[in-house]
């Protein structure tokens, strides 16, 4: 079986989503602070009118990157249960198709249950951390 996954950076570190769960793919937008939010939320953007969360790939996934503000960041917005959430990331590469034979489970690869990790894709010399958008999320979804 063949899927699609949007794949883009957090600091040097090559992820994707499956391309199912990625509604679109925005530049950044100014992000309204709310007080008082969990580690990893940013805040909410006004999207075409429409609130959404916003969740920083850096400090959600990466806890010895620290948010940059200097840095050109995209947010991919993410539909999850009939609601949209933005994951700010570096960058966002390319769309891949990916078969069966080059994802293999995280837990096969290091025996251990990741929370964000669903599998690691190997195209050609290079590896893709495939999350799940859930764990990402985690309880703000």
């Amino acid at each position: 079986m063949e899927f699609k996954v949007v794949t883009f950076m957090i600091g040097a570190e090559k992820y994707a989503i499956e391309i199912s769960s990625v509604e679109s793919v925005v530049e950044m937008l100014p992000i309204t602070k709310i007080p008082d939010m969990p580690h990893g939320v940013e805040g909410v953007i006004n999207l075409r009118g429409e609130v959404i969360p916003v969740i920083d790939g850096r400090k959600r996934l990466s806890s010895a990157l620290e948010a940059d503000e200097t840095r050109k960041a995209q947010i991919v917005i993410i539909m999850l249960n009939n609601k949209k959430y933005g994951l700010i990331v570096d960058q966002v590469n390319e769309v891949l198709d990916v078969n069966e034979q080059e994802a293999v489970g995280s837990k096969e690869v290091i025996n251990a249950d990741t929370q964000c990790a669903e599998k690691i894709i190997k195209k050609g010399e290079q590896l893709v951390v495939l999350l799940k958008p859930s764990a990402i999320l985690g309880q703000f979804a």
